[in-house]
């Protein structure tokens, strides 16, 4: 059996709906239809990335919340390398083929769109527990990577002029959880009020 992975996640939200999370309510999924993770509640993979979306958004009455999320790997849709995001798109490409419905798979698409394409179909096959051969079982983490390029750069990473832009440590990037299934969250506490 594979092993159960447990994640700290961070939320920024407003006090009220973070204060009910911690007591175990749901928070309210974003219905994200565009270039990012699809739908989901959006959680940081450290701290210091929820600091910067409190700065970065000037909301009043926020606070920081962190969970655990403890989920097995096979329910996480990792969209952070490049096999994981390839098996992805051959997956949304045999779902457009089960249901004979045409949607945009290119580079042009609007990545939650897909995304959501996809988790809606795996949910109706396991609803109607419907079984097809090369399809999983739903996703209830979607992980990304963002660039946020107007975020600041530390000193110490800073590229100097004299040297080639390749590949290169960077803080401009940031791990991003949109979970979908929020049972998978536990041990939810406030950390920060802002």
């Amino acid at each position: 059996m594979p092993d159960e992975l447990c994640i700290p996640v961070y939320h920024v939200d407003k006090n009220d709906n973070n204060q009910a999370f911690v007591r175990g309510a749901m928070l309210t999924p974003s219905d994200e239809d565009g270039d990012w993770a699809g739908n989901g509640v959006y959680f940081w993979d450290n701290i210091g990335n929820a600091h910067y979306w409190t700065k970065s958004r000037r909301y009043k009455n926020i606070t920081i919340s962190k969970a655990m999320m403890r989920t097995y790997e096979k329910f996480i849709l990792d969209l952070t390398e490049p096999e994981s995001a390839s098996n992805f798109l051959r997956l949304a490409k045999i779902v457009q083929e089960q249901i004979k419905r045409n949607i945009d798979l290119t580079s042009k698409a609007e990545k939650g769109a897909v995304i959501n394409f996809v988790c809606t179909f795996l949910q109706k096959m396991q609803k109607n527990s419907l079984n097809i051969k090369k399809i999983p079982q739903p996703f209830k983490v979607v992980k990304v990577v963002g660039y946020y390029p107007s975020a600041p750069e530390h000193v110490f990473f800073a590229v100097s002029d004299d040297k080639n832009l390749g590949p290169h440590v960077t803080l401009k990037t940031k791990v991003i959880y949109a979970v979908r299934d929020q049972t998978i969250l536990e041990q939810r506490q406030i950390i920060k009020e802002v």
